[in-house]
């Protein structure tokens, strides 16, 4: 039995038992209101529980409930009571009905929004949101935070369940939105603290990414996991639940404005990254993240790890960013092609500990100057364990394609348990002047 069925059960029980506190009959009328299942089963189970109450071999039981409005030995009441049991639970069905549907949300924020849909930082009830241009930022009660980009259509059950039936929405859920189910026409989203975005805008498929903390993914209500996603790790589900990995995103660092690779947002120089691991590796799910302009003092370096890049030389700062994963610097059989859009300056930031792989200087050329990266542990988040320097090389792109780096090493060592290797390469771009 789920979680939510052992709750309903619990909750019925209490109420047949007239233990149910106000907060308890508040949030058994909220699992009924947005179940049709689990209201099916009240009826049921208030229905039987009236005829079983009221009859027992051809005789009156005492209901507590209706103690004072049905004489034992009445043989009128006797034979009305069943029905008098099933209007009062009409009765009950009615107030949960009648109550206030919807959620009362908290605008944040409306892009391109007509007044009378939404007006920003009013608090408005909504059943259903449906938009086909702008954006908008709404808070629940339970504190999670859904940003919205048009064209979407989004349903609201209650604080902590609703259904995106088009469109793309990134939901930062924080630790009191913990257990936040987020519903598509392909996949159930619950999530365990996070910030995760979904983009339910192709009928035939949803995308599913996680910037940050973990979900986990169910084929529907009711439904076993099919899988779980954390920190940089994004996968596709189609109509027949076939699932395939994100391999890369193009998109600012506000969590509203990413987009699949491949689509160019404003004016970028890189719109993919793929690799050769999908088939070397079945399992894996990262993605690349593509920054647009994305490369200063502080801009993160990896999809992986919160390692930063500081001592940005001038003339680089607003470049197009790649962030690769840090784990590839024990990969010694990695391509990686970077797809460029129109002519540009293509960079590659090497660690100076050792020698550069034989593919880098074939193709680029040493510039002379250097960027430096913090290292930064992820058993000590926010600390600076050490600095290390890198190389930039540059290579002229004359022409769009696609262009393929090679591992961060030629060869493996052959001590590789005594070896230390450097880390992974850093990639940017920026159109020639």
């Amino acid at each position: 039995m789920s979680a939510p069925h052992r709750e309903f059960e619990a909750l019925v029980t209490a109420l047949l038992e007239k233990t149910a506190t106000a907060e308890e009959h508040a949030r058994l009328a909220e699992l009924i209101q947005r179940d049709p299942d689990l209201r099916a089963e009240y009826v049921r189970q208030m229905r039987l529980h009236a005829l079983l109450s009221f009859t027992e071999h051809g005789r009156a039981r005492e209901l507590p409930v209706a103690r004072a409005v049905v004489p034992r030995r009445n043989a009128y009441w006797l034979k009305i009571a069943p029905w008098a049991a099933l209007v009062m639970v009409l009765f009950a069905l009615a107030a949960v009905w009648l109550a206030p549907h919807g959620v009362l949300v908290d605008v944040v924020a409306a892009q391109d929004i007509q007044p009378s849909i939404l007006k920003q930082s009013e608090s408005k009830r909504l059943t259903v949101l449906k938009m086909d241009q702008g954006g908008a930022t709404l808070r629940l009660p339970s504190g999670v935070l859904l940003e919205m980009v048009a064209p979407f259509e989004i349903r609201f059950f209650d604080s902590m369940h609703v259904r995106v039936v088009r469109g793309r929405v990134t939901a930062d859920v924080g630790e009191k939105g913990k257990g936040f189910v987020l519903d598509t026409p392909h996949t159930r989203v619950v999530d365990l603290g996070t910030r995760f975005g979904v983009d339910a805008s192709n009928h035939l498929h949803t995308d599913v990414v996680v910037f940050q903390g973990k979900v986990e993914l169910y084929e529907g209500a009711q439904k076993p996991k099919v899988a779980t996603l954390t920190k940089g790790e994004g996968v596709r589900v189609e109509n027949s639940r076939r699932m395939s990995r994100i391999v890369s995103l193009n998109g600012l660092d506000d969590s509203d404005s990413w987009i699949k690779s491949g689509t160019l947002l404003q004016r970028s120089t890189i719109s993919a990254v793929s690799d050769n691991l999908s088939g070397k590796q079945p399992s894996l799910r990262n993605f690349y993240r593509i920054v647009p302009a994305g490369l200063r003092d502080g801009s993160m370096a990896f999809a992986d790890e919160e390692d930063r890049w500081q001592k940005v030389p001038p003339a680089l700062v607003g470049a197009d960013l790649v962030r690769p994963f840090a784990i590839d610097a024990f990969n010694w059989w990695l391509k990686l092609s970077v797809t460029i859009e129109r002519p540009s300056e293509l960079f590659v930031f090497v660690d100076m500990r050792n020698p550069v792989p034989d593919w880098l200087p074939a193709e680029f050329t040493n510039t002379g100057e250097t960027l430096w990266l913090d290292f930064i542990p992820s058993q000590t988040p926010g600390r600076v364990a050490k600095q290390f320097q890198y190389a930039i090389w540059r290579r002229v792109v004359e022409k769009p394609g696609k262009i393929t780096l090679g591992a961060p090493y030629s060869n493996p060592p052959e001590d590789r348990k005594s070896f230390r290797p450097n880390r992974m390469y850093g990639v940017a771009a920026k159109p020639l002047p």
